[in-house]
């Protein structure tokens, strides 16, 4: 389940291929949440994972520890899938 936090916005969740919301939307709209407020990088990389679903969180989970261990990792595989 994804935290949640006072005033944050909701973000659409990204399903990956073939789901309601395109790559690039999803990116800027969970970059500019994580920017807009002052978060740690485990709080941001919990957000990001919270608003994934389907096959890209699936794609996410099975990724080793230290492969998703950052926002930057995370956004980096998903562009490729």
């Amino acid at each position: 389940m994804m935290p949640v936090y006072a005033g944050a916005p909701w973000i659409p969740k990204f399903k990956g291929i073939g789901g309601d919301t395109k790559f690039n939307d999803w990116k800027e709209q969970i970059q500019g949440l994580l920017q807009a407020r002052e978060f740690s990088e485990a709080q941001k990389v919990s957000i990001t994972l919270g608003a994934l679903a389907d096959e890209a969180k699936r794609e996410v989970c099975v990724l080793g520890e230290t492969q998703r261990d950052t926002v930057a990792k995370i956004l980096a595989y998903l562009e490729f899938l």
